[in-house]
């Protein structure tokens, strides 16, 4: 194990050396062109995280640039990733390891798949069609397995973790926009348009990131002509399933509620997140419940038996949403997926439902073909 790591990091400066000597010599041969341009993405403000679980290192602050979007990438590549961190690649990454649903989802609307991921970032996983990772890395932090798996960098999401760094023996830790999770310079939506951009510079794929892009502007556009009168005002709550049947919502920093709110499609409402009594959500009274459960396919909510959770608008009218946990993130196509389920349940049932995730193909969304019927 320790000769593998060391060969890790031997194999790691020589491409460092490689990629600075070739951007020098780059630079003199063509006297600092100003036609050859080095694509970097955002840098991202990073504070104190928000998750409720052990408290994590945050990332150094970094000046904010605008998102940028040109497809012309070349190579060696200097990027900086959401945290700040400068990375330098000297050819396209071909072999990625995700440690996030999103850094999954973002390379799928990329058109590739993982090299690696991690076991709860590889279930629950919108990666269709281009199949989940190749390999499976059963504990996050094992160098061995990391090593083992040959990647050559490793996805996660903000913030920055000491757990994180560990793993830098095995291969660089690259860090994506997350809102929910930590202070950023974009919005939820922005953010994720932000990923499919800086993973499509490091494996060259800008095109497709753009696609990706102006597929899921194509869908809210959409939805947004189809919204009845009112739409604005159509209540939404995110709601954790738990063992007593308790009411627990979940709002944040929601990107779905920022499609919804920004786009006059609905509102979430009930605040922050907070354990509630039942008749104060049934005075809330939503008219559509994203449920969080652990299971992509479960429909728990039907074997709830409380007094309260019968008499609920969404419930009468078949309006819960599993959400499997996600509340809703973590990219572009996941929030497509949910707003399929949302046109079909809310605004016009001849719309398709979305179906499962583990077929979901946004490039066949039935919202992309609203208006050649």
């Amino acid at each position: 194990m320790e000769n593998m790591i060391r060969q890790k990091r031997a194999l790691k400066l020589i491409r460092n050396i490689l990629a600075l000597a070739a951007m020098g010599i780059s630079l003199v041969a063509c006297g600092a062109n100003k036609g050859t341009q080095s694509t970097t993405g955002d840098s991202a403000r990073s504070a104190a995280p928000s998750e409720s679980a052990a408290p994590s290192e945050s990332a150094a602050p970094s000046e904010s640039a605008a998102p940028s979007s040109a497809t012309d990438v070349q190579f060696p590549l200097t990027i900086k990733d959401a945290s700040g961190r400068d990375h330098v690649f000297s050819e396209p990454v071909t072999r990625f390891g995700a440690l996030w649903y999103g850094s999954t989802e973002a390379l799928a609307d990329l058109g590739i798949s993982p090299r690696a991921g991690l076991t709860p970032y590889i279930d629950s996983v919108f990666w269709y069609p281009n199949g989940p990772a190749e390999i499976v890395i059963s504990q996050y932090d094992s160098l061995e397995e990391w090593a083992q798996a040959d990647v050559e960098v490793i996805a996660t999401r903000l913030p920055v973790k000491a757990r994180n760094k560990a793993l830098e023996d095995a291969a660089p830790v690259f860090y994506l926009h997350a809102p929910q999770y930590d202070e950023t310079s974009l919005s939820g939506i922005e953010a994720y348009k932000e990923n499919i951009r800086l993973i499509g510079r490091v494996v060259d794929r800008m095109e497709e990131a753009q696609r990706a892009i102006k597929r899921f502007d194509q869908v809210v556009a959409n939805l947004q002509s189809i919204a009845p009168e009112g739409a604005s005002e159509f209540r939404v709550v995110s709601q954790l399933a738990t063992d007593d049947q308790s009411y627990r919502i979940v709002i944040d920093i929601n990107p779905l509620c920022e499609v919804l709110e920004t786009y006059g499609l609905g509102k979430c409402v009930g605040g922050m997140k907070k354990r509630v009594n039942a008749e104060w959500f049934l005075n809330l009274d939503p008219q559509w419940i994203m449920y969080g459960t652990n299971d992509p396919e479960s429909k728990g909510w039907e074997l709830r038996d409380d007094p309260v959770w019968n008499r609920l608008s969404a419930v009468r009218n078949g309006r819960v949403f599993n959400s499997s946990n996600r509340n809703y993130c973590c990219s572009l196509r996941g929030l497509e997926h949910v707003l399929v389920d949302y046109a079909h349940y809310v605004f016009d049932q001849s719309i398709p439902p979305a179906g499962s995730i583990y077929d979901f193909n946004p490039n066949e969304s039935p919202l992309l073909d609203l208006h050649k019927k």
